[in-house]
């Protein structure tokens, strides 16, 4: 055997390995993530039982979901906060849940996931296909903005939102995301470079407008790309907690809920690792979910078709 097929095989088994053990990792602290929210304290912390199966004779009620049902009863973030908008002093206090945090994550998450995947597609559409100075500009633009870290910016953002009477609202969440910014902005513009414009031209020869021929050729091409993005997004924004931290405190989401519960005041039933772990496994089951619905159209490759000669 030649030394460079050797040495092929050779660095191919490590990669795969290497992968293999991090997977393994991943799957081995969500199995023991699983089992520890149905421990008990007293089987946890006293048995000494952090990697074994629950005890029967010590978690015969969280077995039963009894850590699942103190969640659902006791996780809550009371929260407030006072501000002006303008001249005008605000002040916003609640109470929430477990109900009203996912229904925040979810509108969080939702709007994190489409808005910015839906404008980084359309912008980088329009710069690509269209060839205008002004293209060029956003695309050195949006370089420029990856490129140069922008630091100390929050206090100004803050102050401007509260400003035009935004900050801690959902509307907050949508000026925030309209944006086309990062990394798939340069992704989707390098997707519709290599992309022939036949078919564009074809859909024009037939009278199709140019908003006709991007909602019913561009995005189909373009969806399970459009899809991944969307994916990738979601996953990252479901367990942001420092954005609704920071811009809608009184809407938190579970993320807020359960780094408010491990690191301000959380309820002290709650407060101990089963039950910490409990709220952590609320934030991870549905992402697992989503993951496993979506699996088999979100991890093709991500290809388009072609035309017959």
């Amino acid at each position: 055997m030649k030394k460079s097929k050797l040495a092929d095989i050779l660095f191919k088994t490590f990669i795969i390995t290497v992968l293999a053990i991090y997977s393994l990792g991943i799957i081995y602290l969500l199995v023991w993530g699983l089992q520890t929210s149905f421990k008990s304290r007293l089987d946890f912390l006293f048995n000494g039982n952090v990697v074994g199966l629950p005890s029967w004779e010590y978690s015969k009620d969280e077995i039963l979901f009894g850590n699942y049902k103190l969640a659902f009863e006791l996780f809550e973030v009371p929260a407030s906060v006072i501000f002006y908008s303008g001249n005008t002093l605000v002040k916003h206090q609640t109470d929430s849940n477990l109900l009203t945090m996912l229904f925040n994550t979810v509108v969080y998450a939702g709007l994190s996931c489409i808005l910015p995947t839906i404008v980084c597609y359309t912008v980088a559409y329009l710069c690509s296909k269209y060839k205008f100075p002004f293209s060029k500009f956003v695309y050195v633009f949006a370089l420029f903005m990856m490129s140069v870290p922008t630091v100390g910016t929050y206090p100004a953002e803050i102050t401007l939102l509260r400003g035009i009477g935004v900050y801690d609202t959902y509307f907050c969440h949508v000026l925030q995301k309209f944006t086309f910014g990062g990394m798939y902005f340069f992704v989707f513009h390098a997707f519709f470079e290599s992309m022939s414009d036949s078919y564009s031209e074809a859909a024009e020869l037939d009278g199709a407008s140019q908003f006709r021929i991007y909602f019913s050729i561009i995005i189909p091409l373009g969806i399970k790309m459009i899809s991944t993005v969307m994916l990738i997004h979601f996953v990252t924004y479901w367990n942001d907690y420092q954005a609704p931290l920071l811009y809608t405190p009184t809407l938190p989401t579970i993320s807020y809920g359960v780094y408010h519960l491990c690191n301000v005041a959380g309820n002290a039933k709650l407060k101990t690792t089963p039950g910490m772990v409990t709220c952590c496994m609320l934030l991870a089951v549905p992402i697992f979910i989503v993951f496993v619905a979506f699996k088999e159209k979100l991890m093709g490759n991500i290809s388009m078709g072609g035309e017959k000669g």
